[in-house]
């Protein structure tokens, strides 16, 4: 975490604390987490946990949500769909390997060492449905939003 590594200098450097004074800080600092997670945590747990909007490459964000235990992103609803349809995350199934994937999108914010297989359609971007998914797909997506 990056206030982990530079608020020591921070610190030191701005705020003109010594040696002791940036530790007693960052003491503090790391008490009060201890302390405040187990209680926001039991908190969470029962009033609830709120999707994260967060932003997507395409601009219009998806809404995620998260497993209260590990905080793995389980499903998820693009804002560009609505609430219509949800997106699940196949590596989050007790059986991932009983789907393929279809497509691999945006593939230029992937890894130098991931090769997609070549047997599956791969974009750098997101894509055009009509191009790729089949027709099955297609009449379900029109039903989904009363097309």
């Amino acid at each position: 975490q990056a206030y982990t590594t530079f608020l020591p200098l921070y610190l030191a450097e701005e705020v003109g604390f010594g040696p002791k004074g940036v530790g007693i800080h960052l003491g503090l600092l790391f008490s009060v987490g201890i302390v405040a997670s187990p209680i926001m945590g039991y908190l969470s747990d029962r009033v609830g946990r709120k999707a994260v909007v967060v932003p997507t490459p395409s601009g219009s964000g998806q809404k995620v949500m998260r497993c209260p235990h590990c905080r793995v992103a389980v499903w998820s609803h693009y804002l560009r769909a609505t609430e219509a349809m949800s997106f699940v995350r196949v590596g989050t199934l007790d059986d991932p390997d009983s789907l393929s994937p279809d497509i691999h999108i945006f593939t230029r914010s992937k890894q130098p060492w991931v090769t997609p297989p070549s047997d599956v359609p791969s974009v750098e971007g997101y894509y055009d449905a009509e191009e790729y998914w089949t027709e099955d797909s297609l009449r379900r997506m029109a039903a989904v939003f009363g097309k």
